[in-house]
């Protein structure tokens, strides 16, 4: 009788641990503290990008149906026009937006059936393939009418999406970047766009709306200096792939095998340095009280300790009431969780295959997808 109390005791001692509520209202969950009466509903968001531009054809009702038992709450729904029309060359630009979004209506419709959320996301401008350019360079930032189109490009999406009440936020230009001499910097101007961005959406929706203040969206955004927006519905993003030569190593020219946890870089990279790394946006998110969402995370398929990498990155998310969606569902099969590595000497024209049974990766994301939520009350 006295050993069931000792352990119901520090059953309970752990419980009050992982979540506590202080004399202010607020929920202590990890590192972040917020207030209940702010959280979104089913916060933290938990889930998968599923890109909407290409390899479509197998993403369905019944795929929904899955993502929802294995304990998926929100779906980001990523939009490319400029990339659905280059693989759509016979159709007109007017055509080919109406029948892409077209198809993200049918997607959002089966979320909204197994009560999943969505999260609308757009970056692909300008939306003319033949413009020969796209955000990331000088001619985008550079040109008020190029920012003008986007933002009525905006508008449209908020205003055909808007309707839906299992859409939840807004999530555009989430990589924020111009491209100057071979140079990568944040436009100079993000935080005016921003607010033009905020500015139209207002106009139809009261929905939440992301704003990702680093470059390229990475973490390191979240400066001492940096100030909320006064509108209390927007949640701070990030993308996080760190370190980079690890997470996309065989890709292109990366052709060093590089394992994990070990040295990376001139640094010893494990949980700990994850969590060091991500620390400067929970301290910020702590000083201003607000919620912090990771749009995107992931590794290459071959990479070599992959799913440890994701389970220290997906606790530390859960340790700190982060939401989280992996990238991504469909699309190429290196960030696909249902592939996996053939086995190869190097990362040279590395091989993935299909997997017959379901993945480890698939069984880690499924894992920290129904991990116990923060409730509201």
């Amino acid at each position: 009788m006295i050993r069931s109390l000792f352990i119901l005791f520090f059953f309970l001692l752990g419980q009050c641990k992982q979540q506590t509520t202080s004399s202010s209202g607020k929920v202590e969950t990890g590192l972040i503290s917020v207030s209940k009466q702010s959280l979104p509903d089913k916060w933290p968001w938990k889930g998968i990008n599923i890109i909407t531009y290409k390899d479509t054809q197998h993403i369905n009702e019944a795929t929904i149906q899955k993502l929802k038992q294995e304990g998926v709450n929100t779906v980001r729904m990523v939009i490319e026009f400029q990339k659905y029309l280059k693989l759509h060359k016979n159709t007109s630009i007017e055509e080919g937006i109406n029948d892409n979004l077209t198809w993200c209506e049918s997607l959002v419709k089966w979320c909204k059936k197994y009560d999943i959320q969505v999260i609308v996301n757009s970056s692909g401008f300008p939306i003319d393939p033949k413009k020969k350019f796209d955000r990331t360079s000088e001619k985008f930032w550079d040109s008020e009418k190029e920012k003008e189109l986007a933002l009525e490009e905006i508008k449209g999406i908020v205003k055909r999406f808007d309707g839906y009440n299992n859409v939840v936020a807004y999530d555009f230009f989430g990589e924020p970047v111009v491209q100057i001499n071979g140079k990568a910097k944040i436009p100079k101007d993000w935080r005016i766009f921003f607010k033009k961005i905020l500015k139209d959406v207002r106009e139809t929706s009261t929905k939440y709306v992301l704003f990702s203040p680093g470059l390229w969206g990475q973490v390191d955004g979240y400066s001492e200096d940096l100030k909320p927006f006064k509108d209390k519905k927007i949640i701070y993003g990030f993308h996080f792939y760190e370190p980079h030569q690890y997470t996309h190593q065989g890709i292109k020219s990366r052709d060093k095998i590089i394992d994990y946890p070990g040295i990376i870089g001139f640094q010893y990279w494990n949980k700990k340095t994850i969590q060091e790394t991500l620390q400067p946006a929970i301290d910020w998110s702590n000083r201003y009280h607000k919620l912090l969402y990771v749009g995107e995370f992931s590794t290459v398929g071959w990479a070599k300790g992959r799913n440890k990498y994701l389970e220290d990155v997906m606790h530390v998310f859960d340790e700190s009431n982060i939401g989280y969606a992996y990238f991504s569902l469909n699309g190429w099969e290196g960030w696909n969780p249902s592939y996996q590595a053939a086995q190869k000497k190097s990362n040279k024209k590395k091989t993935l295959v299909k997997a017959i049974k379901k993945t480890e990766t698939e069984k880690i994301l499924e894992h920290h997808w129904k991990k116990s939520r923060l409730t509201t009350k």
